[in-house]
């Protein structure tokens, strides 16, 4: 909706949106609101410029939403999510050999949801959010060593983008803020370096302040000078915070977490094993999933609508990365053929099963029609 806006029809007014239940108009300026930041957008800008260009000389219409703007959204979103995985079998090769690295990267796109948000809803914020995660992780420890003033300007971007594609991914930057960090020495040893480089810090905050104030303006172009701060304030928000729903987020027919990437099994106990060990940094990824999960079990639609899985997830797949990687080195060592036999299994089962039910998800698999009795009738006849 931002781009036709700003480089077509250059208002929010003429924009021929048909989704009026997701963009309605307001009625002081005849505009449409969209209540969603402006990251992702920013980030298929390259794409959709050319697909403009492309719709000004040829039969395609010049409208935002025709056949080339359709493909530049899926190019930009499948580009992204290569760069992504590029940069996580990256990370995990510092660390891993060559085998168990490519074997963890295929898992994270085939086991999971990801493949159906780079390809089938492209245009969702997630696949764009996990590039920017893992941009964070991956830029993170050079924050600590190296004073090139170019690599603390592109994590304050990631960092800043990563916000403003999702506002909750604000929690990530825990990772970037206590990278490093063991236990209580630690932690004081952080802070001083926090007051020694405070002008570091400072630094991530600008180009923050730069999107903030664009967002703020895009938004009272649309309410016509009204000042917007919270864009989410017709929904019911964090209503169950005094009662989060964390079984139901992981484990419900309704988009569980474990029930549609089922790999992730694996990643969840190779973080408990990893933090049980002090694995660098797995105490905190898993702080952050944890302090992520309550978030969502907190959220009036804890299930997040109609959605394959559990989407949020999505943008948070590098801190399951790592995790599986730990838990797929120690098994798949294991001396015994037969947890050796099992583990393969596992593996192939659960990529199986992903794959499957990714080709077959017809939204929305929620609502009182959508039970055990009917994922069980897709298992049945698709599988």
């Amino acid at each position: 909706m931002y781009l036709p806006a700003i480089f077509i029809y250059q208002n929010f007014v003429d924009i021929p949106i048909r989704s009026t239940s997701q963009f309605h108009r307001i009625e002081s300026t005849g505009a449409y609101f969209d209540k969603y930041t402006f990251g992702v957008a920013f980030m298929q800008i390259p794409f959709w410029l050319v697909a403009d260009i492309y719709a000004k000389n040829s039969s395609h219409p010049r409208d935002g939403y025709s056949r080339p703007y359709q493909l530049s959204i899926f190019f930009a979103s499948f580009f992204y999510t290569l760069a992504g995985l590029f940069i996580m079998f990256r990370l995990l090769r510092r660390k891993y050999d060559l085998i168990l690295s490519l074997l963890v990267t295929v898992c994270i796109f085939f086991g999971t949801n990801l493949m159906y948000y780079s390809t089938v809803e492209a245009g969702m914020a997630h696949s764009f959010s996990c590039f920017l995660v893992t941009m964070l992780v991956a830029l993170t420890p050079g924050f600590y060593r190296k004073k090139s003033i170019k690599r603390l300007f592109l994590l304050a971007v990631v960092v800043s983008l990563m916000v403003f594609t999702r506002p909750t991914n604000a929690i990530a930057v825990l990772y970037l803020l206590l990278y490093g960090v063991h236990d209580r020495n630690d932690l004081f040893d952080r802070l001083k370096y926090g007051f020694a480089h405070i002008l570091r810090y400072i630094f991530l905050a600008v180009p923050f302040v730069i999107f903030g104030a664009v967002q703020v303006l895009l938004w009272k172009e649309m309410r016509g000078g009204e000042v917007v701060l919270y864009s989410y304030d017709a929904e019911p928000g964090l209503i169950y915070w005094s009662n989060p729903k964390f079984w139901k987020v992981l484990f419900s027919v309704q988009n569980g977490l474990f029930i549609y990437a089922p790999i992730l099994l694996f990643s969840f106990i190779g973080i408990v094993l990893g933090a049980k060990k002090k694995e660098p940094n797995f105490r905190l990824m898993l702080g952050i999933l944890v302090l992520y999960s309550y978030v969502f079990a907190s959220w009036w639609a804890w299930w997040f609508g109609g959605a394959y899985g559990h989407r949020c997830y999505v943008d948070l797949l590098i801190f399951f990365a790592f995790p599986m990687a730990c838990f797929l080195d120690s098994a798949l060592r294991f001396k015994k053929k037969i947890v050796l036999t099992i583990t393969w299994m596992l593996i192939f089962v659960f990529v199986f099963y992903s794959n499957r039910m990714t080709s077959k998800y017809t939204s929305p698999w929620d609502g009182p029609d959508w039970n055990w009795e009917t994922w069980l009738e897709v298992i049945k006849n698709n599988i």
